[in-house]
């Protein structure tokens, strides 16, 4: 149906039913949103202060003390290998022994 419209016009009509979806704003309420919202806020209001508090000389020591942490010598890693030479070699010991039993009965 939309292809056929968008055949028959050239461009695609415009389809009101496909923007239904029973949610509405009022005509003009994006325009005043931000002159209610600060009405509502008063910005008088708000308190002066944050609400949050770093201690005296915080900034002052942070970048030193990060730097030390990433300076710091990293730890030794163990590595685990993937293949575990006991399994390769019971699996060498296995094919010997099956290429052994081929050559003695063939």
């Amino acid at each position: 149906n939309l292809f056929k419209k968008i055949q028959s016009n050239g461009q695609m009509e415009d389809n009101k039913e496909k923007y239904k979806h029973g949610f509405k704003a009022p005509e003009g309420y994006f325009d005043s949103f931000e002159d209610s919202l600060f009405d509502t806020l008063k910005l008088e209001e708000l308190p002066k202060k944050p609400g949050f508090k770093v201690p005296d000389g915080y900034f002052d020591t942070l970048e030193d003390k990060i730097l030390q942490k990433v300076k710091e010598e990293p730890k030794e890693t163990k590595v685990i290998p993937l293949f575990k030479r006991r399994v390769i070699w019971y699996s060498a010991s296995i094919a010997a022994s099956i290429a052994l039993l081929v050559s003695l009965f063939y």
